[in-house]
């Protein structure tokens, strides 16, 4: 018989990681599907990890946007910690990425990012800012109908941290800014930023830029993290813009100075990067009326490690866009009321010519 937690009835284990486990649920009296998040038992009597828990749970209750996973309540329960969310009928980017398509096809991959974006944008601008931690494909839930659902905010990390004295390195921390693997206590929006840059490269190129690397090792990945030494994603596939690839190269750089500040202004700049038409890769790239007053690169070893200077800049260059668009419309149907003259005018001197007696 399935366990039940209170008012919700455990179907099935559908997921674990480092905080715990998760189950499909259902609420007995109303026939609702939730998520289930039970805290891991080793766990529960760390007074700091329990609070820690218990506190972000809390937290993300608040807040309530379509691309983040709704948190209902938390309970404890015969001594055991859970957390109810939204259960989201999906898989993750990282099953689609691997599984299903490899490289996510150009408008679908920005599509998805533009709605990470949207929901980063939301949760950086609280106050104070929060900061997932822990953005990457397999935290990110995409439902059938293409809608993006952002979860687990980075809390199995700082569990791991606090369950552990051990100095060795778990896993490969692909998607983790150099002052995440320096200091994690240091972070801030921009290196939630660098985790959405990882996670875009990985969606475009269907790897990640250790892939085909000598970075077979978790400290060879830190090497080259702490490096910068990451090749743009022009290098696994070509079809990329140049637009886009520097567009991403700008939010992974290594110095956080030179990302964007926050999802909010990466998200306007991928707008604009979309409106201008420069996300297929035949797109003639703007350096010349871009490029900063130093001739230096914009996102890749100096310059300003922005594309534009300002947003009344951007707005200046994309207005001159709209206006060049614009301009060619007009050209097109002033081109097409004169062949639709002329045919008339022809079918009318046609019309006249039988008329006439031979």
């Amino acid at each position: 018989m399935a366990k039940t937690v209170q008012n919700y009835e455990l179907i099935e284990q559908i997921g674990q990681g480092g905080m715990g486990v998760v189950y499909k649920a259902r609420h007995i009296h109303f026939g609702e599907i939730f998520a289930v998040k039970m805290l891991w038992q080793q766990f529960r009597n760390n007074p700091a990890v329990l609070n820690l828990f218990l506190n972000e749970a809390k937290l993300l209750r608040k807040l309530h946007h379509p691309n983040i996973v709704t948190v209902n309540e938390v309970l404890s329960y015969e001594n055991e910690n859970y957390i109810v969310m939204e259960f989201v009928e999906g898989r993750t980017l990282s099953e689609i990425i691997r599984k299903e398509v490899g490289p996510i096809r150009r408008e679908r991959a920005v599509h998805l990012l533009k709605q990470m974006l949207e929901g980063m944008a939301y949760i950086h601008s609280q106050n104070p800012p929060i900061i997932h931690r822990d953005l990457k494909p397999l935290n990110i839930l995409v439902t059938k109908d293409d809608v993006v659902k952002i979860t687990d905010f980075g809390i199995a990390k700082v569990l791991e941290a606090e369950a552990s004295a051990s100095t060795v390195m778990k896993g490969t921390p692909t998607n983790m800014s150099p002052e995440a693997l320096m200091n994690p206590s240091s972070v801030d929006t921009r290196s939630d930023v660098y985790s959405l840059g990882m996670t875009f490269y990985e969606m475009l190129c269907a790897k990640t830029p250790f892939t085909d690397t000598r970075a077979t090792t978790p400290i060879a990945v830190y090497t080259q993290i702490m490096q910068g030494n990451i090749p743009p994603p022009t290098a696994f596939y070509p079809g990329i813009s140049e637009r886009l690839s520097d567009f991403v190269m700008k939010a992974i750089n290594k110095e956080r100075e030179w990302r964007f500040p926050s999802a909010y202004e990466m998200l306007q700049e991928l707008k604009i990067i979309e409106e201008m038409g420069e996300t297929m890769v035949s797109s003639a790239p703007l350096w010349s009326a871009l490029a900063p007053a130093d001739g230096s690169h914009p996102t890749h070893g100096g310059g300003t490690g922005a594309f534009v200077k300002s947003p009344a800049e951007r707005e200046q260059i994309l207005l001159g866009r709209k206006k060049k668009n614009r301009q060619r419309t007009e050209i097109i149907v002033i081109v097409m009321m004169i062949a639709v003259s002329l045919i008339f005018l022809l079918l009318i001197i046609n019309s006249i010519l039988k008329e006439v007696p031979k």
